[in-house]
């Protein structure tokens, strides 16, 4: 599953590669997942069904050539939120560019997440298995994800 995240996160040609290895990826994790795509949606939506406490949060997959989001359609992903009645803004993507699109990012209450960075929270899991509960701190902080713990 990581392999393909990796490899998928380079195929600009087929970008519904990424996001199905996305949507796999949340599955795993515990959420329950529709893998939406298409024009003015978003990518995956990933539900954590945990009574009181549930969260929703919109996925965003994107997959560059060189792997890097040089820019970040933050009003778009807000739109997603709202159409999605979600909680949570997420992009997936091989990595990002730094500046202003962190800087847009942290603004817009989005988190960016390197698909290393997903990559290590799956093999967490699987060694030990978080809850839904647990997951929610990943969302917490907008802006880039640099690992698997919130910054201070």
């Amino acid at each position: 599953m990581i392999a393909e995240l990796n490899d998928a996160a380079t195929d600009g040609q087929t970008p519904q590669r990424l996001e199905g290895a996305v949507a796999q990826a949340f599955e795993y994790l515990g959420f329950a997942v529709d893998q939406i795509g298409g024009s003015g949606d978003t990518d995956v939506r990933a539900h954590a069904p945990i009574g009181p406490a549930s969260y929703t949060v919109v996925v965003d997959a994107k997959a560059r050539r060189g792997g890097k989001v040089q820019d970040l359609q933050a009003y778009a992903l807000q739109e997603h939120l709202r159409k999605n009645e979600a909680d949570y803004a997420v992009v997936v993507a091989g990595n990002f560019a730094e500046g202003r699109v962190v800087r847009q990012a942290e603004d817009g209450g989005i988190v960016l997440l390197p698909v290393a960075v997903l990559g290590a929270w799956l093999r967490l899991h699987e060694s030990t298995p978080l809850n839904l509960s647990q997951h929610r701190a990943m969302f917490a902080t907008p802006g880039l994800r640099s690992g698997l713990l919130p910054r201070s």
